[in-house]
């Protein structure tokens, strides 16, 4: 499966599966600038707490990386920015917990120059981008052992990889369930706002 979120250091770029166009069609959001990153997050190009988070933290490094060419004072702009996305989804857990992780990292690396809190925050962004894998991983290996061959499994709302940095929640159960050579159906009874 090509990666639904992925950072691109040549492009210098976010960039999301468009989750809007699916399943009819794959099409790819470049994220360049803090407007891009809440655009995305505002109309759903990437869904799902734990994707939406990841997204945060990579819109944050872009954010800097925007700033960097402006002519004036470079904290309060950055600070401006992050407040525009953590704005930008108002029931988006995830998103806040990214920003203030960001802003966390910031404080704690004290008098830095942008250049190094950037270095800073993109090693940060990816540590969230693959420790949300990691946790759905063990989500998944954990919860497969709870489950039986042949159980059902319902899910509600939006539990796969894609609502996630690559692994699933509740489908990360099935899947860790299915990697432990158990049989098991699943009913997805509903996945909001989207089709």
């Amino acid at each position: 499966m090509t990666e639904h979120i992925q950072y691109s250091p040549d492009k210098d770029a976010l960039i999301l599966l468009d989750q809007r166009y699916l399943p009819n069609r794959e099409e790819w959001f470049e994220c360049r600038t803090t407007d891009d990153i809440c655009f995305a997050l505002v109309v759903m190009v990437v869904r799902g707490a734990p994707a939406i988070g990841v997204t945060a933290a990579y819109g944050c490094y872009l954010a800097g990386r925007e700033v960097q060419a402006m002519d004036s004072d470079w904290k309060a702009n950055l600070n401006d920015k992050l407040d525009q996305i953590e704005k930008a989804r108002p029931t988006a857990v995830n998103l806040r917990w990214a920003v203030r992780e960001m802003r966390r990292v910031w404080l704690e690396a004290g008098d830095v120059s942008l250049e190094s809190l950037l270095t800073t925050w993109l090693a940060r962004a990816r540590e969230i981008h693959e420790g949300d894998i990691a946790m759905c991983e063990a989500i998944g290996r954990f919860g497969g052992a709870l489950m039986d061959d042949g159980d059902t499994i319902m899910t509600h709302c939006n539990a796969g990889a894609l609502a996630t940095a690559g692994y699933g929640t509740a489908l990360g159960v099935v899947r860790g369930a299915v990697d432990q050579g158990k049989r098991v159906s699943v009913i997805a009874n509903e996945t909001r706002p989207f089709l």
